[in-house]
């Protein structure tokens, strides 16, 4: 009997390790800064925010949600735009710090760009500066 339930048991293991090994769930943080811009009808880039490279994130798992924040030197403009993007999917952010599902599902290990833009043409009076762009990235 004793030998049947060890039987048993080793031959639930590998299917037990692969379940593990798919509810891994973990996170990563970016934080860089700019860009910067005095135009209306320009959209601007932030610098790509990445996993740290010692953190093994890979293509293989996927986010589940993304927590953001973006801080301005100085007010933001009223008209404002700013999305949060990876390669092929981007989210409307509605204001400067939030949590989102929309990009649920892509790659974790995907290069992130918050991507800012004020409607219109001609120079603002203020430059938009952007002091910090802030991710941080729960996967499974």
């Amino acid at each position: 009997m004793k030998k049947r339930m060890m039987a048993a048991f080793w031959g639930m293991a590998p299917a037990m390790l692969s379940l593990s090994a798919h509810a891994q769930e973990g996170g990563w943080n970016a934080s860089l800064s700019g860009p910067s811009f005095q135009y209306k009808g320009i959209l601007a880039s932030s610098p790509g925010l990445l996993p740290p490279s010692g953190l093994g994130v890979t293509a293989t798992q996927s986010v589940t949600i993304i927590y953001w924040r973006y801080q301005l030197k100085s007010p933001a403009p009223i008209d404002l735009a700013v999305k949060l993007c990876a390669i092929n999917r981007c989210v409307n952010l509605d204001g400067a710090s939030g949590q989102t599902y929309g990009l649920q599902g892509i790659p974790a290990d995907s290069e992130f760009r918050m991507l800012f833009y004020v409607p219109g043409s001609g120079r603002m009076g203020t430059s938009v500066e952007v002091v910090s762009n802030e991710i941080s990235v729960n996967y499974r």
